[in-house]
Order: structure tokens, then sequence, then C-alpha cells
């Protein structure tokens, strides 16, 4: 078992260490400045092209489109599937316990700034801030496809999708880079959990 998962972090050591360079990025900043500062200098950096951008890749980290793709993966390989659904099902769970029982005050950016830059069509949440729920499903559904797949492009784009899909709740002031910090780690690690748990039974 501990040979098969030190080979499966072999072959994914270049989007597992994408995934450790945003984390120490985030963890450099929050360092040396505040979220608040952190999340103001963010939301000065923009254009219209990144608006729509990010308007609309966000929704990669909808339980909806985590759904679509699980329901896809199942027609084609029902382990594999399986293995999808249930990580992002205690992704979900866990994120929903955090946000509504154990950090019930976390507000929303919109709640503490009077002014910021916000993208037109986009709802604004104001509460249950913590942790990020699109950073947690995208993490645990990119992460899953990365293991999935055997193409190396293939794991770089699954890995650059979760961390952008993450990075979007910032700049649509969705959400602090606390949260997505937090949100990005619990997905990844219930994505990996379940699959060492499938792959020590020989399931994928």
């Amino acid at each position: 078992m501990l040979q098969k998962c030190k080979s499966t972090f072999i072959q994914n050591i270049i989007p597992f260490a994408l995934y450790l360079l945003f984390w120490l990025t985030i963890s450099i900043a929050l360092l040396l400045y505040s979220k608040e500062y952190i999340h103001l200098k963010i939301n000065n950096i923009n254009s219209e092209i990144t608006d729509m951008f990010f308007k609309y890749f966000t929704h990669t980290g909808d339980g909806i489109f985590a759904a679509l793709v699980i329901i896809a993966v199942l027609l084609k390989n029902k382990y594999q599937g399986l293995f999808l659904a249930i990580s992002a099902i205690l992704t979900g769970i866990t994120v929903q316990l955090l946000k509504k029982i154990v950090f019930t005050d976390a507000l929303r950016p919109i709640m503490h700034f009077e002014k910021l830059h916000l993208v037109e069509g986009v709802t604004m949440n104001k509460y249950h801030s913590f942790p990020s729920g699109h950073s947690a499903v995208a993490f645990v559904l990119f992460t899953g496809l990365l293991l999935l797949t055997r193409n190396k492009q293939w794991k770089i784009f699954f890995a650059l999708c979760a961390i952008t899909a993450a990075i979007s709740r910032v700049y649509l002031s969705q959400h602090f880079i606390t949260d997505i910090f937090a949100g990005s780690l619990i997905g990844f690690v219930f994505s990996v959990i379940a699959y060492c748990f499938f792959l020590k039974r020989k399931y994928i």
C-alpha cells in the first residue's frame, strides 16, 4: 500500500508541486500582511477580460458542475465515478459543518469593506465565508481527475484549473484568501484519502 501511494506521489509530483507553490504563496502572504490588506490589493487588479473570465470560470467549483462531471465519469467507469462522488460528498459535508456550525460568524469581504470592485451579474454572498466551498469542490474534483489520468499534460491542466477556480473566489470578492486556503486543503485531503482507499482495494 505504501509503495503504491509513493508511486502515486511520484507520478503526480508536478501538479502537487503547483499545489504546494499555491499554498506556500498564500502562507507567506498571510505571514506578512492581513487577509484584509491582501484582499484589497488583489481587488485593485482587474480588467473587463478578467472580470468576464473569472465570472464564468468560478462555476467549475459549483456542486452542479461537479455532479455533471462525476455522472460522466460514472457512465465510463463506475469505480472511478464512485471515487469522485465519495470524495466530493465527504468534502461537501465537512465544509458545510464548518460553515454552519463552527465558523458561523465568518463574514464575506463585502461585509468588511465599503468600496470594492465587483463584477456585474455576480450575486454577492454575505455570510458563511470560511472555508470556501467552491475552492473545496474544485480541488476535490480536479485532484480526483488528475489522479485518474495518466496523461502528464492533463494532470497539470487539472491542477491549474483547481488553483484558478480558488483564485476566482477572491477575485470576485466572495472569499478571503484564508477561505480558499482552507477549502483547497480540505478538497485535496479528501481526494487523496479516497483515492488511497480505492487504490488499496484495487478498484482503480
